[in-house]
């Protein structure tokens, strides 16, 4: 009984996860075909997806924040965030260093390029991206979604990156050219490996690492707003 049981609710996780993935690619795929002239329905069309995707996994947030409450004191909350913003940011950092040595003429990563595009067009809709979308939902779609499907966590790691990296560049060119491809790839790979690392190393609490992401966001948004 139990092990059928067991397989029934490890096939529903396979089911939710691939109802997520193919709404995503498919909503994001037909607005994202003319953006700029349909900016407000690609909004609301985030928003409705994102209150989709927490309704599916309230339960698996609310379990989190239980353990979050049960077994980190709030110093020991703080010091995790602050590890590893700084450890994710600095590995970022001398990435996109080495990077810009191999490929001098690289220039912006078309991710970046993507955010300060949006930005352009709605400051307000960039911001929810930003410290929303970003935060809340596509943590749950790449890290919660994995979380009882795949129980290895080495295997874990590999396919939320993966299953990250493919989510993204659904939507953003890779480039033109090999070198543009190269670093690009780099760009919209290595971010997702770390964040899923993160999670695995942090028990797989979801809202702590939402809101270790939630730190890390605030980078971007910060320069965003300086350019204001």
């Amino acid at each position: 009984m139990q092990k059928k049981k067991a397989s029934y609710n490890y096939k529903m996780n396979i089911l939710k996860a691939l109802i997520i993935f193919f709404a995503y690619f498919i909503y994001s795929k037909l607005i994202t075909i003319n953006y700029k002239e349909n900016i407000l329905m690609f909004f609301i069309a985030d928003i409705v997806f994102s209150i989709a995707v927490i309704l599916l996994y309230k339960e698996n947030i609310l379990k989190a924040y239980k353990q979050l409450k049960t077994k980190y004191s709030l110093k020991k909350i703080v010091k995790t965030i602050i590890k590893w913003t700084i450890i994710i940011f600095t590995t970022l950092l001398i990435i996109s260093i080495i990077t810009n040595i191999i490929f001098p003429n690289i220039g912006i990563d078309n991710n970046t390029s993507a955010i300060d595009n949006l930005y352009k067009e709605s400051y307000l809709y960039a911001i929810f991206k930003i410290l929303f979308f970003a935060i809340v939902t596509e943590e749950l779609m790449f890290r919660e979604s994995l979380n009882k499907i795949v129980k290895n966590d080495i295997l874990f790691i590999v396919v939320s990156s993966i299953v990250c990296f493919i989510t993204n560049i659904a939507w953003i060119p890779l480039g033109n050219n090999t070198v543009e491809i190269t670093a690009n790839t780099i760009s919209n790979f290595i971010p997702g490996l770390l964040f899923s690392i993160c999670y695995v190393k942090n028990n797989r609490n979801i809202v702590l690492s939402m809101l270790i992401k939630m730190i890390y966001q605030f980078i971007p948004l910060l320069i965003l707003l300086a350019t204001l």
